[in-house]
């Protein structure tokens, strides 16, 4: 089985944060992803939400190495509308997986990801 890359909205220094075999390797502002699954650990979303304090939990999760993006926005906005992406956000006191902004509709993988600004956009399976 192949070690995976995981990503994660960085708490601190913001932006996202790829792991893989465990260590962190990048940080990066834009990235672009295929074939990603989104995972979020129940224990730990329970915990962050009892205690009261963020804790990384929940991940995008994809078997190729994430493509750092240097484009500019108005390059960046063309390729989020000409592929028709939809926006996801997850907050561990709202929702219980990743959901599609405005629907509440829960996302578990995407064909394609873009992320940029701290915000990601999907093209969904």
């Amino acid at each position: 089985m192949a070690a995976k890359y995981y990503i994660y909205r960085n708490l601190n220094r913001g932006g996202f944060s790829l792991k893989y075999k465990g260590l962190v390797i990048a940080n990066m502002l834009r990235f672009t992803a295929d074939n990603v699954e989104f995972r979020v650990s129940e224990a730990s979303r329970k915990r962050a939400v009892r205690e009261g304090r963020r804790n990384v939990h929940a991940y995008m999760v994809c078997d190729n190495e994430p493509i750092g993006l240097h484009w500019k926005d108005e390059t960046l906005e063309k390729h989020i509308s000409e592929n028709d992406m939809k926006p996801i956000y997850y907050h561990p006191l709202e929702t219980e997986t990743f959901v599609i902004a405005g629907t509440s509709t829960p996302v578990t993988e995407a064909e394609h990801i873009v992320a940029t600004d701290e915000k990601v956009f999907i093209t969904p399976k």
